[in-house]
């Protein structure tokens, strides 16, 4: 996906993350936390240009299932052929993103023939 619709997509996400840990943040959060916290939690678009790889931690780590519902709603279209499960990576090179993980395969129905 492209950068864009990726920050377009989860940008409230990332804020209402953001918002949550200004208020309740601890001292003993993840060092991945701990560092976006130290940044000042800055927009997406500075991040994925200047913080990449902690963007691709953040976005495995804490909104992974965000990322997916945003990006790929329930319900969006014809019957799926996989479920996704799970995303265990995200990449970010030349203002793409690419999530890869695990999916489940749906079993289609047989249509019997005659």
């Amino acid at each position: 996906m492209s950068a864009e619709t990726f920050v377009a997509s989860v940008a409230s996400s990332y804020e209402d993350y953001a918002q949550d840990d200004k208020a309740h943040g601890a001292p003993e959060d993840a060092e991945d936390i701990l560092r976006l916290r130290a940044l000042g939690w800055p927009p997406l678009t500075e991040l994925m240009l200047r913080h990449p790889q902690l963007l691709e931690v953040f976005i495995s780590r804490y909104i992974d299932y965000d990322v997916l519902h945003c990006l790929l709603p329930p319900g969006s279209g014809a019957s799926p052929r996989y479920l996704i499960d799970s995303v265990e990576r995200a990449r970010i090179a030349a203002q793409v993103i690419t999530l890869s993980g695990r999916a489940i395969t749906i079993p289609r129905e047989q249509t019997p023939t005659s």
